[in-house]
């Protein structure tokens, strides 16, 4: 299929498009594990940088605050995560995860990992390198730039 999508003017409109497409396949590999890739991208950012407050993973996710706080409700509920007072912030709490959100996670990303062969496995690694930097420095830019 041709995508009609070719000014840089339009390249939004083509991530877009990238985007829901990816967004659907991941949701149909995670649903079996009970969980979106809301909660795979707060169990990835939990991993790599251990306990967080809701605040910290707003921002390194770009999500909304009250949507943050029902992904964490939700990982709660099922014995993924555990918020625990911040000694350095009685009013703040840190999101930790559990023993259970680790083979969860070990779950999500494999099925993630076949996600990710089915949409970019046919690009070549230089190609995808190029992708996948020009993203990052994307999603890097600060808000309203």
């Amino acid at each position: 299929m041709r995508v009609p999508f070719e000014s840089r003017s339009e390249l939004g409109l083509l991530l877009r498009v990238a985007h829901r497409r990816a967004a659907k396949e991941a949701s149909e590999a995670l649903s079996p594990l009970g969980i979106e890739a809301r909660h795979l991208g707060v169990l990835l950012v939990l991993d790599a940088r251990g306990k967080l407050s809701q605040t910290q993973l707003v921002d390194a996710l770009g999500a909304d605050k009250s949507g943050m706080v029902r992904t964490i409700d939700d990982l709660e509920r099922i014995g993924a995560a555990v918020r625990q007072p911040d000694p350095g912030d009685r009013r703040a709490r840190l999101v930790e995860l559990t023993g259970t959100g680790r083979e969860l996670l070990r779950s999500a990303r494999a099925a993630a990992d076949e996600v990710a062969g089915r949409l970019f496995g046919s690009i070549p690694d230089t190609d995808y390198e190029v992708v996948r930097r020009v993203l990052a420095a994307i999603a890097a830019l600060p808000s309203g730039s």
